[in-house]
């Protein structure tokens, strides 16, 4: 990062208090989140064009944006440790009878069953499609129509 003038550090001295105003209206933890906000609340300063709105609305828009780039990496490791216990914890089932078999794995190499068992372990639609090289829009097809089956069953 650039060296900040004195202007922005009068600016980041005189908005402070947006680090606590973020802090309360998300109901972070300050421990936690507080480096984190500080240090865009820099980079909001050094960034910031007065040009295109105020600070206060651009250092919320960056934060929100870490926020939820931070969300989706806690996702991602949610997934993969599920992904990591699932497969730990896989064993396949003996069975005397074949055609029992075989109906087990016509419906696992179906692949509306992996998309919902992707969907099922938070995975998005996007990150879906890309894992088995379909498009996104398939694959919400596919989501609705079992949406829309199961709620006539019901």
């Amino acid at each position: 990062m650039c060296k900040l003038t004195t202007i922005q550090q009068k600016m980041i001295e005189d908005n402070h208090n947006l680090i606590y105003w973020f802090i309360n209206k998300y109901k972070l933890s300050e421990t936690e989140y507080y480096d984190l906000l500080a240090l865009e609340l820099c980079y909001a300063v050094a960034k910031h064009d007065p040009s295109r709105g105020s600070l206060a609305n651009y250092y919320k828009l960056r934060c929100e944006g870490v926020l939820y780039k931070e969300y989706r990496k806690s996702q991602a490791q949610k997934r993969t440790h599920l992904t990591e216990t699932l497969e730990s914890n896989f064993t396949v089932p003996i069975y005397d009878d074949y055609s029992a078999f075989k109906l087990i794995e016509d419906i696992i190499d179906d692949p509306n069953y992996l998309i919902f068992m992707l969907k099922s372990t938070g995975y998005s639609q996007c990150e879906i499609a890309k894992k088995l090289n379909i498009s996104q829009s398939f694959v919400s097809k596919i989501i609705f129509k079992f949406m829309k089956n199961y709620k006539e069953e019901e």
